[in-house]
């Protein structure tokens, strides 16, 4: 398992008006081994964002992928479901002396995608 987390927090003056904007990420990668030549990994991403001067906007996005290796293949199977909860948006922002900037990605609709991976390697 990894895991990431960070968190930003940024104070902005303009015009008199205080803004507060707090981002924080969260991402973590979680493999399972269910024998020799199959897993089956999950990559969950959380981000929050809360503003002084608006509603709070959470997203969640996770893929999850099942590979499985036949004995003696230099095949490998994969099957992956991409944006499982078909998450809309996902939101961050960056700031600097000058700017505050927004930024809100739509995302692709949940998908399921079958791939195979060859290895030129030995197994």
């Amino acid at each position: 398992m990894d895991y990431f987390y960070s968190i930003s927090v940024n104070n902005q003056k303009s015009n008199g008006s205080k803004t507060k904007s707090t981002e924080q990420i969260h991402k973590a990668r979680i493999c399972y081994y269910l024998d020799s030549r199959q897993w089956i990994e999950m990559r969950p991403e959380y981000s929050l964002l809360q503003q002084s001067n608006h509603r709070s906007q959470q997203a969640l996005f996770t893929d999850l992928i099942y590979s499985y290796t036949p004995k003696g293949s230099r095949f490998s199977y994969l099957l992956e479901c991409r944006n499982i909860f078909n998450s809309k948006y996902i939101y961050s922002t960056f700031d600097s002396s000058l700017s505050l900037i927004y930024n809100e990605f739509a995302l692709m609709p949940r998908q399921i995608v079958a791939r195979i991976q060859f290895s030129f390697g030995k197994n």
